[in-house]
């Protein structure tokens, strides 16, 4: 049984009984899909769900949806900043 090769970004497993490669591919849209398909396999399809439901419950602060004064004057502060030219 032989070990991951690397062959620039996409590696590759081979597969001894069938005589055929298996390809992983990080980063991409096709391997992501894969990624997910695993982890709701893995862990339930309400994977994603909890993850989710998690970090609004860790959130504290309420953000600028809790306070719209806020966002309008830190958006006012920005437009301020910016390093863009004014047209006329």
């Amino acid at each position: 049984m032989s070990g991951p090769k690397s062959t620039g970004r996409v590696s590759f497993c081979e597969i001894p009984t069938c005589n055929k490669k298996e390809y992983h591919m990080p980063g991409t849209a096709e391997g992501g899909k894969k990624a997910a398909a695993t982890n709701k396999a893995r862990y339930g399809r309400e994977f994603y769900v909890k993850i989710g439901a998690a970090g609004g419950k860790k959130s504290r602060n309420g953000g600028f949806a809790a306070n719209p004064e806020l966002a309008r004057i830190a958006g006012a502060k920005g437009g301020r900043a910016s390093r863009k030219t004014k047209k006329a």
